[in-house]
């Protein structure tokens, strides 16, 4: 007998036996408090670094025009000088566009780690309510799950309840 149990479980996989529910992680952002709160917060954020960035390149833009209409009545040193002046600013520029870029990746990461932080014991307490001993991400792998084991709706409510 024991056998024969062993067969069936190397055969069909051990998660036959295994409930599992699904979570769209995504909508979990889009759809707690804390997601739409923290997504306003990041686009804010986005928004102060792009218009910086604007002001630099509108600067840049400016000294370009500035020296394109003046190139006829400089020397070859000033022309020189001037166009390497730009060519500096330019690559400030792009190094700082690169650098914002990092940061706000880097930002949105930890405002997303803070609600997976705080969904990890909501994740269990659901799962050991509804009797799922495993909870996956919704994903690209994962194009459809039945309405049964799609959790997303209960961990919203439950996310949504503990941190008002």
């Amino acid at each position: 007998m024991k056998l024969l149990s062993l067969c069936f479980i190397l055969i069909y996989g051990v998660s036959t036996f295994a409930k599992v529910g699904y979570v769209n992680f995504d909508q979990v952002l889009q759809q707690t408090k804390e997601g739409r709160s923290l997504k306003k917060k990041f686009e804010k954020e986005v928004a102060e670094k792009q218009n910086q960035l604007q002001k630099t390149e509108k600067k840049i833009q400016k000294e370009r025009e500035q020296f394109e209409s003046e190139s006829g009545l400089l020397s070859d040193s000033e022309k020189r000088k001037r166009a390497q002046k730009i060519q500096m600013q330019l690559m400030e520029f792009q190094k700082r566009y690169e650098i914002s870029q990092k940061e706000l990746q880097e930002y949105q990461m930890r405002l997303i780690q803070n609600i997976v932080d705080k969904m990890k014991p909501i994740l269990g307490k659901v799962a050991k309510d509804k009797g799922y001993t495993r909870i996956d991400r919704m994903s690209e792998n994962v194009l459809w799950v039945s309405d049964d084991v799609n959790l997303t709706k209960s961990v919203i409510k439950a996310y949504n309840k503990k941190y008002k």
